[in-house]
């Protein structure tokens, strides 16, 4: 990242961490204590010079410090609220209010963890767990221990009601940690723990969440404004963690398919693999051939009207539902993923007689499955005329060697001639299962 880019983030960041302390009614990136005769008491600096607010101290990336005077300065031990708590670096713990400075003292435990910027989020706020006193001696602030874990608007994101059990040391239902999402690994850690064992990829959601998101791996297709183009979490731009899911606006190629059409491949896991059922002969289906017109997505899915359909991204696989075309002529079709075969469909010759492939193998794209003769005999068996003249009677759609009219074959109607009195060829048109 240059440093004009740099130095922006650093100015948004900073504009985020002072809107924060507005919302409380305070604009200090850390409260200022003034020391005096009569006592401690909480103050802001709103000197303009070097900086006007402590935004500007942000923006300039020095953090940990306030505008006093003009001035970007780092208060001293003894002008700020880590007088009993925290340290020079910021209020809270190490050290907490006994002196206690080990990690694994509930009371110290993983607050500057929180209060830092990590590889998955900026710095949290002092509110998100606790009630900000306006001063110090505010009755609810120094009245006895422990001090009391109230959570703030971000945890509660999704209206949850997080809760904290300090016999335990975790906190529960908590935004922050997955609560609103799925399959993370450890939505609940312990708060004295803190050895980066916890703080991972996967620990609050799944990688990636479970169904009904989708199950691809490429996080960044979907969370531009979140991932960097390397697929790391983009913790300046403040888009992770932040109370809503942040997400392009999706298309169906999106999640499957391609620039040319919406199926696969590539499939919603990513595969291009045509030997996997959730790629197969999706593309063979959907292109013209020398036997036929393009199908159409929904002659054998549902095609939901938006993205966000209830029946769209739900458990997979997508179900397998026949259109009209495939049910012509009262063919019953159905869908064996595990043999990964259609069987009954019209479109293979389930309404004819004498083919050779009438339940062709999905996965199959070696082209054997898609000759004449694979779905009706040549010439059909049962009534039909025994000779194997097809251009006799079907001459606006085959010629002596081909098809000529991929727009009448496999289209639900069969196009043939019949001889009138006068011994001329008439054409004929029945809704009847053939070609």
């Amino acid at each position: 990242m240059n440093q004009t880019n740099r130095n922006e983030r650093n100015a948004s960041r900073g504009a985020r961490r002072a809107a924060g302390f507005a919302a409380i009614g305070l604009t200090a990136a850390w409260l200022v204590v003034a020391v005096g005769g009569s006592g401690c008491s909480l103050v802001v600096s709103s000197e303009a010079d070097q900086c006007e607010t402590d935004k500007d101290c942000l923006a300039l990336g020095l953090q940990g410090r306030v505008c006093i005077d003009k001035v970007c300065v780092k208060p001293s031990t003894a002008e700020v609220c880590n007088k009993c708590h925290g340290s020079e670096d910021n209020p809270a713990p190490p050290q907490n209010t006994e002196g206690g400075t080990e990690t694994s003292i509930v009371s110290v435990g993983a607050h500057q963890t929180h209060l830092h910027d990590s590889d998955v989020r900026e710095a949290m706020w002092c509110q998100e767990c606790h009630i900000i006193p306006t001063t110090a001696e505010d009755p609810y602030h120094q009245d006895g221990l422990p001090a009391e874990v109230t959570f703030g608007v971000l945890s509660r994101t999704g209206g949850l009601k997080p809760s904290w059990d300090r016999a335990v040391a975790k906190c529960s239902d908590v935004y922050c940690h997955g609560a609103t999402l799925t399959g993370g690994a450890n939505p609940n850690p312990v708060w004295n723990v803190v050895d980066q064992s916890q703080s991972f990829c996967g620990s609050c959601h799944g990688i990636p969440p479970l169904s009904p998101h989708p199950a691809s791996y490429d996080c960044v297709k979907c969370h531009q404004d979140t991932l960097d183009a390397e697929g790391g979490i983009d913790v300046a731009g403040g888009k992770h963690i932040n109370g809503k899911v942040d997400v392009i606006d999706l298309t169906c190629s999106t999640c499957h398919g391609s620039e040319s059409n919406d199926a696969p491949p590539k499939s919603v896991s990513g595969s291009n693999d045509t030997s996997t059922v959730e790629v197969g002969a999706h593309q063979p289906h959907l292109a013209d051939s020398n036997l036929r017109r393009a199908l159409k997505c929904e002659d054998c899915h549902v095609v939901p009207e938006t993205i966000n359909d209830a029946t769209h991204m739900d458990t997979p696989p997508a179900e397998v539902t026949f259109g009209s075309l495939a049910k012509t002529d009262g063919a019953d079709p159905s869908w064996d993923r595990n043999a990964a075969t259609c069987s009954n469909t019209y479109c293979h010759g389930a309404t004819l007689d004498g083919g050779t492939t009438t339940t062709p193998k999905w996965t199959d794209l070696s082209g054997s499955q898609a000759v004449c003769g694979t779905c009706h005999g040549l010439p059909p068996g049962g009534t039909h005329d025994p000779s194997d003249k097809c251009v006799d009677c079907h001459p606006a759609t085959v010629d002596s060697n081909l098809i000529l009219d991929i727009d009448k074959h496999m289209d639900g109607t069969v196009q043939y001639t019949t001889a009138t009195a006068s011994g001329q060829a008439q054409m004929s048109v029945e809704k009847l299962a053939c070609e």
